[in-house]
Protein backbone atom coordinates (compact mmCIF):
# COMPACT_ATOMS: atom_id res chain seq x y z
CA UNK A 1 0.00 0.00 0.00
CA UNK A 2 1.39 3.56 -1.20
CA UNK A 3 2.05 5.63 1.98
CA UNK A 4 -0.30 8.66 1.86
CA UNK A 5 0.52 10.48 5.16
CA UNK A 6 3.38 11.38 6.83
CA UNK A 7 2.30 11.10 10.14
CA UNK A 8 -0.74 9.83 11.92
CA UNK A 9 -1.55 10.60 15.34
CA UNK A 10 -2.89 8.27 18.02
CA UNK A 11 -4.47 9.76 21.46
CA UNK A 12 -6.97 8.99 24.28
CA UNK A 13 -10.81 10.81 23.42
CA UNK A 14 -9.91 12.76 26.33
CA UNK A 15 -6.67 14.69 25.50
CA UNK A 16 -8.39 15.70 22.15
CA UNK A 17 -6.79 19.37 23.04
CA UNK A 18 -3.43 18.31 23.43
CA UNK A 19 -3.99 16.35 20.02
CA UNK A 20 -5.06 19.81 17.94
CA UNK A 21 -1.95 21.73 19.60
CA UNK A 22 0.31 18.47 17.90
CA UNK A 23 -1.30 18.49 15.23
CA UNK A 24 -0.82 22.37 15.02
CA UNK A 25 2.69 22.00 15.65
CA UNK A 26 3.47 19.12 12.97
CA UNK A 27 1.85 21.04 10.16
CA UNK A 28 3.54 24.16 10.98
CA UNK A 29 7.05 22.30 10.76
CA UNK A 30 9.58 23.32 8.05
CA UNK A 31 8.91 19.70 6.58
CA UNK A 32 4.90 20.64 6.12
CA UNK A 33 4.11 17.31 7.39
CA UNK A 34 0.59 15.94 6.04
CA UNK A 35 -1.40 14.34 8.87
CA UNK A 36 -4.13 12.41 9.90
CA UNK A 37 -5.55 13.76 12.90
CA UNK A 38 -9.05 11.80 13.45
CA UNK A 39 -11.25 14.98 13.99
CA UNK A 40 -9.95 17.26 11.12
CA UNK A 41 -9.66 14.10 8.52
CA UNK A 42 -12.81 11.64 9.04
CA UNK A 43 -15.99 13.43 7.72
CA UNK A 44 -19.65 12.96 8.24
CA UNK A 45 -20.67 9.49 6.22
CA UNK A 46 -17.30 8.24 6.55
CA UNK A 47 -16.51 4.48 7.70
CA UNK A 48 -14.67 5.84 10.29
CA UNK A 49 -12.85 2.40 11.73
CA UNK A 50 -11.77 1.18 8.09
CA UNK A 51 -10.87 5.01 7.55
CA UNK A 52 -8.68 4.99 10.66
CA UNK A 53 -7.36 1.67 10.04
CA UNK A 54 -6.23 2.38 6.32
CA UNK A 55 -4.77 5.56 7.26
CA UNK A 56 -2.43 4.31 10.16
CA UNK A 57 -1.31 1.37 7.51
CA UNK A 58 -0.82 3.87 4.70
CA UNK A 59 1.12 6.59 7.25
CA UNK A 60 4.83 6.91 7.17
CA UNK A 61 5.24 7.80 11.24
CA UNK A 62 3.05 7.27 14.30
CA UNK A 63 3.11 10.00 17.11
CA UNK A 64 1.54 8.40 20.19
CA UNK A 65 0.28 11.32 23.09
CA UNK A 66 0.76 8.82 26.10
CA UNK A 67 -1.63 9.19 29.09
CA UNK A 68 -3.61 7.08 31.54
CA UNK A 69 -6.31 7.73 29.14
CA UNK A 70 -4.29 6.48 25.90
CA UNK A 71 -3.23 3.65 28.34
CA UNK A 72 -6.72 2.84 28.92
CA UNK A 73 -7.97 3.28 25.46
CA UNK A 74 -8.32 -0.06 23.18
CA UNK A 75 -8.12 2.26 19.78
CA UNK A 76 -4.50 3.72 20.84
CA UNK A 77 -3.57 0.36 22.02
CA UNK A 78 -4.98 -1.32 18.85
CA UNK A 79 -2.86 1.68 16.76
CA UNK A 80 0.43 1.29 18.50
CA UNK A 81 0.36 -2.79 17.84
CA UNK A 82 -0.52 -2.76 13.81
CA UNK A 83 2.16 0.51 13.45
CA UNK A 84 5.29 -1.91 15.59
CA UNK A 85 4.18 -4.82 13.59
CA UNK A 86 3.85 -3.46 9.89
CA UNK A 87 6.18 -0.33 9.56
CA UNK A 88 9.18 -2.31 12.20
CA UNK A 89 10.27 1.14 13.70
CA UNK A 90 12.81 -0.33 16.01
CA UNK A 91 14.78 -1.19 12.64
CA UNK A 92 13.35 0.62 10.15
CA UNK A 93 14.67 4.08 10.25
CA UNK A 94 12.86 5.57 7.70
CA UNK A 95 9.52 5.38 9.40
CA UNK A 96 9.29 6.75 13.52
CA UNK A 97 7.51 6.26 16.38
CA UNK A 98 7.21 9.15 18.24
CA UNK A 99 5.89 9.18 22.24
CA UNK A 100 4.76 12.68 23.70
CA UNK A 101 4.48 11.58 27.13
CA UNK A 102 1.39 14.12 28.95
CA UNK A 103 1.56 12.05 31.77
CA UNK A 104 3.79 9.13 32.74
CA UNK A 105 5.76 7.07 30.47
CA UNK A 106 5.17 3.81 28.84
CA UNK A 107 8.01 1.48 29.57
CA UNK A 108 7.15 -0.63 26.83
CA UNK A 109 7.99 2.39 24.45
CA UNK A 110 11.29 2.90 25.92
CA UNK A 111 13.13 1.98 22.88
CA UNK A 112 11.57 4.44 20.49
CA UNK A 113 11.48 8.26 20.47
CA UNK A 114 10.44 9.89 23.36
CA UNK A 115 9.47 13.94 24.00
CA UNK A 116 9.57 13.77 28.09
CA UNK A 117 9.29 16.89 29.85
CA UNK A 118 8.50 18.01 33.21
CA UNK A 119 6.51 21.35 32.50
CA UNK A 120 3.81 19.32 30.21
CA UNK A 121 3.57 16.59 33.05
CA UNK A 122 2.57 19.39 35.31
CA UNK A 123 0.25 20.94 33.30
CA UNK A 124 -1.42 18.53 32.08
CA UNK A 125 -4.56 18.03 31.49
CA UNK A 126 -5.03 21.77 30.76
CA UNK A 127 -3.11 22.35 27.32
CA UNK A 128 -4.13 26.01 27.71
CA UNK A 129 -1.73 26.75 30.86
CA UNK A 130 1.14 25.55 28.42
CA UNK A 131 3.38 28.67 27.98
CA UNK A 132 3.76 29.71 23.80
CA UNK A 133 7.90 28.75 24.33
CA UNK A 134 7.15 25.49 25.41
CA UNK A 135 4.64 24.82 22.46
CA UNK A 136 7.25 26.34 20.55
CA UNK A 137 10.18 23.90 22.39
CA UNK A 138 7.45 20.90 21.66
CA UNK A 139 7.14 22.11 17.67
CA UNK A 140 10.84 21.73 17.49
CA UNK A 141 11.04 18.32 19.42
CA UNK A 142 8.55 16.92 17.12
CA UNK A 143 10.64 18.17 14.04
CA UNK A 144 13.53 16.58 14.86
CA UNK A 145 12.05 13.44 15.94
CA UNK A 146 10.09 12.76 12.67
CA UNK A 147 13.67 14.07 10.76
CA UNK A 148 14.62 11.10 8.22
CA UNK A 149 18.20 12.83 8.10
CA UNK A 150 18.51 12.36 12.03
CA UNK A 151 19.08 9.81 13.92
CA UNK A 152 17.52 8.94 17.56
CA UNK A 153 20.20 8.59 20.09
CA UNK A 154 19.02 7.22 23.56
CA UNK A 155 21.19 8.53 25.80
CA UNK A 156 21.10 6.66 29.24
CA UNK A 157 21.12 9.27 31.97
CA UNK A 158 21.46 8.93 36.12
CA UNK A 159 21.19 10.87 38.22
CA UNK A 160 22.26 10.33 41.85
CA UNK A 161 21.03 12.83 43.73
CA UNK A 162 18.60 13.23 46.90
CA UNK A 163 14.96 13.97 47.90
CA UNK A 164 13.99 16.49 50.85
CA UNK A 165 13.13 13.65 52.79
CA UNK A 166 16.34 11.86 52.20
CA UNK A 167 18.44 14.45 53.80
CA UNK A 168 15.79 15.08 56.55
CA UNK A 169 16.47 11.72 57.68
CA UNK A 170 19.98 11.61 57.93
CA UNK A 171 21.23 11.07 61.45
CA UNK A 172 22.37 14.13 63.42
CA UNK A 173 25.40 13.00 63.22
CA UNK A 174 25.76 12.35 59.29
CA UNK A 175 23.89 15.80 58.91
CA UNK A 176 26.59 17.64 61.26
CA UNK A 177 29.32 15.93 58.97
CA UNK A 178 27.91 16.84 55.70
CA UNK A 179 27.26 20.51 56.82
CA UNK A 180 31.25 20.92 58.15
CA UNK A 181 32.05 19.48 55.13
CA UNK A 182 30.44 21.84 52.92
CA UNK A 183 30.14 24.72 54.90
CA UNK A 184 26.82 25.33 54.74
CA UNK A 185 23.66 26.00 56.88
CA UNK A 186 21.11 23.54 57.04
CA UNK A 187 18.33 25.57 55.72
CA UNK A 188 20.72 26.92 52.83
CA UNK A 189 21.72 23.17 52.06
CA UNK A 190 18.03 22.13 52.32
CA UNK A 191 16.03 25.04 50.33
CA UNK A 192 17.69 23.56 47.06
CA UNK A 193 16.03 19.82 47.29
CA UNK A 194 12.14 19.09 46.98
CA UNK A 195 9.95 16.52 46.57
CA UNK A 196 10.93 15.25 43.82
CA UNK A 197 15.05 13.87 42.89
CA UNK A 198 14.46 16.57 39.84
CA UNK A 199 13.88 19.03 42.09
CA UNK A 200 17.50 18.99 42.93
CA UNK A 201 18.99 22.73 42.12
CA UNK A 202 22.73 22.40 42.17
CA UNK A 203 25.90 25.44 41.78
CA UNK A 204 24.03 26.89 44.48
CA UNK A 205 21.10 28.19 41.87
CA UNK A 206 17.50 28.52 41.62
CA UNK A 207 17.16 26.02 38.22
CA UNK A 208 16.00 22.43 39.12
CA UNK A 209 17.97 19.99 37.28
CA UNK A 210 15.07 18.58 35.41
CA UNK A 211 15.67 22.38 33.28
CA UNK A 212 18.99 22.13 33.43
CA UNK A 213 18.80 18.42 31.60
CA UNK A 214 16.52 19.64 29.03
CA UNK A 215 18.27 22.93 28.41
CA UNK A 216 21.70 20.46 27.78
CA UNK A 217 20.08 18.26 25.87
CA UNK A 218 18.10 21.45 23.75
CA UNK A 219 21.81 23.08 23.00
CA UNK A 220 23.40 19.71 22.29
CA UNK A 221 20.63 18.96 19.50
CA UNK A 222 21.65 22.12 17.87
CA UNK A 223 25.08 20.92 17.15
CA UNK A 224 25.20 16.96 16.74
CA UNK A 225 24.42 17.55 13.13
CA UNK A 226 22.81 13.94 11.93
CA UNK A 227 21.68 12.95 15.60
CA UNK A 228 18.86 13.63 18.53
CA UNK A 229 19.71 12.88 21.94
CA UNK A 230 16.98 11.59 24.07
CA UNK A 231 17.89 11.16 27.18
CA UNK A 232 17.03 7.78 29.04
CA UNK A 233 16.71 7.70 32.64
CA UNK A 234 15.47 4.57 35.08
CA UNK A 235 11.95 3.97 36.24
CA UNK A 236 11.28 4.55 39.80
CA UNK A 237 12.28 1.01 40.67
CA UNK A 238 16.05 2.29 40.64
CA UNK A 239 15.26 4.03 43.48
CA UNK A 240 13.08 0.92 45.22
CA UNK A 241 14.90 -2.28 44.33
CA UNK A 242 18.99 -2.49 44.32
CA UNK A 243 18.65 -5.31 41.59
CA UNK A 244 16.88 -3.82 39.40
CA UNK A 245 19.15 -0.65 39.72
CA UNK A 246 22.43 -3.59 39.12
CA UNK A 247 20.18 -4.51 35.95
CA UNK A 248 19.86 -1.09 34.76
CA UNK A 249 22.91 -0.11 35.12
CA UNK A 250 24.20 -3.36 33.68
CA UNK A 251 22.06 -3.75 30.57
CA UNK A 252 21.29 -0.54 29.81
CA UNK A 253 23.96 2.28 31.08
CA UNK A 254 27.11 0.07 30.12
CA UNK A 255 25.70 -0.91 26.64
CA UNK A 256 24.90 2.71 25.01
CA UNK A 257 26.53 4.50 22.58
CA UNK A 258 27.04 7.14 24.91
CA UNK A 259 25.95 7.50 28.96
CA UNK A 260 25.62 9.96 31.51
CA UNK A 261 26.36 9.62 35.43
CA UNK A 262 25.34 13.01 37.16
CA UNK A 263 26.51 12.99 40.93
CA UNK A 264 25.35 14.97 43.57
CA UNK A 265 28.18 14.85 46.24
CA UNK A 266 25.68 16.32 49.32
CA UNK A 267 23.68 12.76 48.14
CA UNK A 268 26.59 10.48 48.73
CA UNK A 269 25.97 10.97 52.69
CA UNK A 270 22.61 8.94 52.23
CA UNK A 271 23.72 5.33 52.84
CA UNK A 272 20.98 4.06 50.06
CA UNK A 273 22.19 6.39 47.46
CA UNK A 274 25.51 5.97 48.00
CA UNK A 275 25.39 1.98 47.40
CA UNK A 276 23.75 3.12 43.73
CA UNK A 277 26.92 4.83 43.14
CA UNK A 278 28.86 1.90 43.96
CA UNK A 279 27.56 -0.19 40.93
CA UNK A 280 29.37 2.30 38.53
CA UNK A 281 32.74 1.93 40.56
CA UNK A 282 34.00 -0.01 36.76
CA UNK A 283 32.51 2.98 34.81
CA UNK A 284 35.45 4.89 34.88
CA UNK A 285 37.37 2.52 32.41
CA UNK A 286 34.67 2.85 29.89
CA UNK A 287 35.24 5.93 27.09
CA UNK A 288 31.46 6.21 26.64
CA UNK A 289 30.53 7.21 29.67
CA UNK A 290 30.73 10.50 31.02
CA UNK A 291 31.15 11.48 35.11
CA UNK A 292 30.28 14.78 36.49
CA UNK A 293 29.64 15.75 39.66
CA UNK A 294 28.19 19.15 40.69
CA UNK A 295 28.80 21.08 43.44
CA UNK A 296 26.17 22.68 45.88
CA UNK A 297 27.39 25.51 45.54
CA UNK A 298 28.14 28.64 42.84
CA UNK A 299 31.39 28.79 41.11
CA UNK A 300 34.32 31.16 42.31
CA UNK A 301 33.49 34.09 39.58
CA UNK A 302 37.59 34.19 39.71
CA UNK A 303 37.55 30.73 37.96
CA UNK A 304 34.74 31.73 35.76
CA UNK A 305 36.58 34.61 35.10
CA UNK A 306 39.69 32.98 34.23
CA UNK A 307 37.55 30.43 31.72
CA UNK A 308 36.35 32.93 29.60
CA UNK A 309 39.45 34.98 29.46
CA UNK A 310 41.56 31.53 28.17
CA UNK A 311 38.95 30.86 25.73
CA UNK A 312 39.45 34.24 24.21
CA UNK A 313 43.24 34.86 24.43
CA UNK A 314 43.99 31.69 23.18
CA UNK A 315 41.77 30.95 20.11
CA UNK A 316 42.18 28.84 18.14
CA UNK A 317 44.35 26.21 20.63
CA UNK A 318 41.64 25.47 23.09
CA UNK A 319 39.03 25.60 20.54
CA UNK A 320 39.02 21.56 20.82
CA UNK A 321 38.59 21.51 24.51
CA UNK A 322 36.65 24.29 25.11
CA UNK A 323 33.80 23.76 22.15
CA UNK A 324 34.43 20.03 21.06
CA UNK A 325 33.38 19.56 17.67
CA UNK A 326 30.86 16.41 16.53
CA UNK A 327 32.65 14.62 14.39
CA UNK A 328 35.97 15.75 16.35
CA UNK A 329 38.39 17.71 13.98
CA UNK A 330 41.11 16.32 16.11
CA UNK A 331 41.41 14.08 18.96
CA UNK A 332 42.59 15.62 22.03
CA UNK A 333 44.64 12.73 23.98
CA UNK A 334 46.40 15.49 26.41
CA UNK A 335 45.75 15.60 29.91
CA UNK A 336 44.22 19.52 29.89
CA UNK A 337 43.65 21.17 33.49
CA UNK A 338 43.11 24.70 32.22
CA UNK A 339 41.54 25.55 35.57
CA UNK A 340 43.89 23.29 38.31
CA UNK A 341 43.27 24.95 41.35
CA UNK A 342 46.06 23.36 43.61
CA UNK A 343 48.75 20.87 43.41
CA UNK A 344 46.08 17.58 43.49
CA UNK A 345 45.00 18.41 40.41
CA UNK A 346 48.16 18.54 38.38
CA UNK A 347 49.40 15.58 40.30
CA UNK A 348 46.23 13.62 38.55
CA UNK A 349 46.53 15.12 35.87
CA UNK A 350 50.52 13.56 35.75
CA UNK A 351 49.06 10.24 37.23
CA UNK A 352 46.05 9.90 33.74
CA UNK A 353 48.94 10.88 31.48
CA UNK A 354 51.29 8.25 33.36
CA UNK A 355 48.84 5.33 33.07
CA UNK A 356 47.99 5.75 29.17
CA UNK A 357 52.27 5.00 28.72
CA UNK A 358 52.85 1.55 26.98
CA UNK A 359 53.40 -1.12 29.64
CA UNK A 360 53.23 -5.15 30.08
CA UNK A 361 50.88 -6.90 27.47
CA UNK A 362 50.11 -3.36 25.66
CA UNK A 363 49.38 0.12 26.42
CA UNK A 364 47.29 0.88 29.11
CA UNK A 365 44.29 3.22 29.22
CA UNK A 366 43.62 5.22 32.25
CA UNK A 367 40.27 7.01 32.19
CA UNK A 368 40.17 10.31 33.90
CA UNK A 369 38.66 13.32 34.77
CA UNK A 370 38.93 16.48 33.24
CA UNK A 371 37.84 19.60 35.86
CA UNK A 372 36.04 22.17 33.90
Amino acid sequence: MPLEYDVFISYGRADVDWAREVDRAVKQSAARYNVFFDVSSLRGGDDWEGRIQEALESSRHLVVLWSEQAKQSDWVSRELYTFISTAKPKTNTDRRLVVVNLQGMNQALKAFQQIHRTDVQQAYPDVRSLPPSTLQSIQRELEEGLDPLRRPLAVPLVVLTATLGDLQSLSPERQASLLADFGLSAADLLARYGAKREDWRPFGGATPMATILRELQDGLNRVLGPYRLEWRPPDDTFWTDVLAARDFVGQEFKTGQLAVLVIDPVAMYNPDIYQRLMLFHDCLANEKITIVALPPFAAPPELVSLRRALFRRTVPYFDDFFEPRVPPVRKVLAQCGWNAVDREDVHRLLLAAAGRLPGGAGEVTSAFVRQG
